[in-house]
């Protein structure tokens, strides 16, 4: 369990107990008056009938209910006020649980965020030692950004918000990405010296995706995802044809979840090979784009496998990233 999620159990058992203490702190009080106000009546009785004994040598005498009792009973006074005063303070009792439970609980999130906080300073202050032994400190300016950062991450968020050109890893290889319009698209053509008739690749979150091809994409598809799986639909509207994926990435999920959705293509000049390598990326595109996301923690493979969805059975146009016997176990394909 996380830290954040117990400070938030932490909380909502604090406000449970003030709740409770609410419905029934004044009732408690007021129920636990009267059974003073019995037990002082009843003692009087007591005191009344011993008197009477003392007196006449009654064995026997009314107690403050009304029932039979001797009154030299000692669980006379138990069977009357002790059981009652009991049941009457059982909020109470429920009241001094919650504050212990909650205190505690706070006491432990307290613990765990403070070992939290170390270990993920201790792994920051690593990390740094490490990049620094590998020159990667000498990367990081204006251009590039580390964008495991907080600072790094909205930088590229902002600047692919307002309509610019970043290159970000992805769930596959580093990409150049770009909000979808058409000025974007020419301008990454440019960039890659790509054929304008060619379309590029778009990530989206899977309710995005749904929204772009609705009952057009078999609900077997939408299964698959997350993945990296790309795939050919024809739009919601029938105006087109587009290509789509739902990275398995939780980083680039957060980018389209702030941005909505946005181009995605290898970073690459047309025909050569995808560039994973950060200095060569900033040699030969850096003055091309906006800003180039870091990560030197990613972890990349080979482009994601396209799928042409169009078409039944399905076909699959690039193979990569996800295997095709997977997609055979799901989906029915074209040899």
């Amino acid at each position: 369990m996380t830290s954040r999620k117990i400070i938030i159990i932490a909380i909502f058992a604090l406000a449970l107990m003030f709740l409770f203490l609410a419905l029934f702190g004044n009732k408690s009080y007021f129920r636990t008056q009267e059974v003073i106000e019995k037990n002082t009546e009843l003692e009087g009785k007591i005191q009344e009938v011993s008197y009477q004994n003392a007196r006449m040598g009654s064995v026997k005498d009314y107690t403050a209910n009304g029932d039979v009792v001797f009154a030299n009973d000692p669980d006379a006074f138990q069977e009357t006020g002790y059981e009652l005063f009991s049941s009457m303070t059982k909020p109470y009792k429920i009241f001094i649980v919650i504050v212990f439970t909650s205190a505690a609980m706070l006491v432990v999130g307290a613990l765990i965020v403070i070992k939290n906080y170390k270990k993920t300073r201790e792994e920051y202050e690593a990390r740094e030692l490490e990049r620094k032994a590998k020159g990667e400190d000498q990367i990081f300016d204006d251009k590039v950004v580390d964008i495991r950062t907080r600072d790094g991450f909205n930088k590229v968020c902002d600047t692919i918000a307002v309509g610019g050109i970043a290159i970000i890893p992805t769930d596959t290889v580093y990409g150049i990405s770009a909000l979808m319009d058409d000025s974007n698209k020419k301008r990454i053509e440019r960039i890659k010296d790509r054929d304008p008739n060619k379309n590029f690749i778009v990530l989206a979150t899977l309710s995005k995706a749904k929204h772009i091809f609705g009952k057009n994409l078999s609900s077997d598809v939408y299964g698959l995802w997350p993945a990296p799986l790309s795939v050919i639909g024809l739009k919601a509207d029938k105006s087109g044809t587009l290509a789509v994926r739902v990275p398995d990435d939780r980083d680039l999920e957060r980018i389209v979840n702030i941005t909505g959705p946005i181009y995605s293509t290898s970073v690459n000049i047309s025909g050569e090979p995808p560039l994973n390598d950060i200095r060569a990326i900033k040699s030969q595109f850096g003055s091309k784009v906006d800003i180039i996301g870091y990560n030197p923690d990613a972890k990349f493979s080979e482009p994601s496998t396209l799928l042409d969805a169009t078409v039944y059975p399905f076909v699959i146009r690039r193979e990569g990233a996800y295997p095709r016997e997977e997609l055979e176990a799901h989906l029915p394909l074209q040899d």
